[in-house]
């Protein structure tokens, strides 16, 4: 069953435009499938950057050489294209020879492709991020997917295609062990596989609360630079990502500790050996809390809304999510069940907030869509 993505318009829209498409995100999330489907009607060269014979195709620079790769096809895809050498330059001179040609590239982590796509493709790409399916995206298919009765087991396994379409506990185990870490452990900073997982773990038991660096390096027992870079890794590599505090004023604002979520529950709850239902753990609420988070930034990032989000805290109390859109703060208090916000009328009088709501599962779908 194919399931219609949300950032199909996008793709089309910029093709069309005579811009390069670069779709990124880790791997099995269907980045190949909506490459292949955008071309689906037409005749295409697919390009597989994991084969080494593609490699070598792509290993002269001149245009004469870099011509015979693309000359017969209109529309191009270039797959994994982060394993191929200077893969951005390559490509600059193809839509030079070429501007007319519909390219997509995919890549399996920001590592090495948004370090290096800047300069060599400026004004000539597009970016784009692929998620695993969003929420929203599966109450297109109401028909197919019963999503209020996955919910709980969604929150567990997170929604790569394989998970939701055939779930298999033991390809997602494969997901993790040859997938997640595949792109990461060969960047040439990742001295030792060991004390990346540490610190994964550590960060595993610390979603929903505060962190700060040295907390993490204590656990880890890392030194406090590698904790910084390893986090900044692992972020580039859609693993975690980070929300900032949103400081009111020097006074009531705490300004070094951040929030750390994953991206991928599954990762989360493998590395803790947690993989029990949702009404049998005893964290329900601060998975709650990363799901609903994540699934807000699958909205925006379908939406190509680029509004900020941070969450707030003073030394008393706080708010779960805030995001700034417009010039406006939007804040959000977020509750498995409850539709209570306990310290509401403290928040209320110290923010002045005119703008808020308390999510839970009873409206849930009504804030990510």
């Amino acid at each position: 069953m194919y399931i219609q993505r949300a950032i199909m318009p996008y793709i089309k829209n910029y093709l069309d435009k005579n811009k390069i498409i670069i779709i990124y995100w880790a791997r099995q999330v269907g980045k190949t499938t909506i490459a292949k489907e955008v071309f689906k009607w037409k005749d295409y060269r697919y390009l597989n950057g994991d084969d080494i014979r593609v490699q070598k195709l792509f290993e002269e620079q001149t245009e004469t050489a870099l011509s015979e790769i693309v000359k017969w096809y209109d529309y191009i895809i270039v797959d994994e294209a982060q394993r191929i050498k200077n893969i951005w330059i390559k490509l600059k001179i193809i839509h030079e020879s070429y501007p007319e040609k519909k390219i997509i590239v995919t890549g399996s982590s920001s590592l090495d492709l948004a370090n290096s796509v800047n300069e060599p493709l400026t004004w000539r790409k597009f970016e784009l991020i692929l998620h695993p399916f969003s929420v929203s995206e599966l109450l297109q298919q109401k028909a197919v997917i019963n999503v209020e009765d996955n919910l709980n087991q969604w929150m567990i396994t997170w929604l790569y295609p394989d998970s939701v379409l055939n779930y298999d506990e033991n390809l997602l185990y494969d997901l993790v062990n040859n997938y997640t870490y595949k792109d990461i452990l060969i960047f040439d900073k990742i001295k030792k596989s060991e004390n990346l997982i540490k610190l994964l773990k550590a960060l595993a038991l610390q979603i929903w609360n505060e962190v700060s660096y040295r907390e993490l390096w204590e656990m880890a027992n890392l030194n406090p630079k590698t904790v910084e870079q390893y986090v900044q890794i692992l972020e580039q590599a859609f693993i975690i990502f980070r929300l900032q505090p949103y400081t009111l004023n020097e006074r009531t604002g705490i300004k070094k500790l951040r929030k750390i979520y994953f991206r991928d529950l599954w990762i989360r709850n493998a590395l803790i050996n947690n993989l029990n239902p949702i009404d049998l753990r005893t964290d329900v609420w601060h998975i709650w809390e990363n799901f609903v988070i994540v699934e807000f930034l699958k909205k925006m990032n379908n939406t190509l809304d680029h509004s900020s989000c941070y969450f707030w805290r003073d030394w008393w109390k706080e708010v779960d999510f805030l995001v700034m859109k417009g010039g406006e703060l939007y804040w959000y208090e977020i509750k498995h069940k409850s539709d209570r916000w306990k310290n509401f009328n403290y928040i209320k009088e110290q923010l002045n907030l005119t703008t808020f709501e308390v999510v839970n599962k009873s409206n849930f779908t009504s804030f990510i869509n």
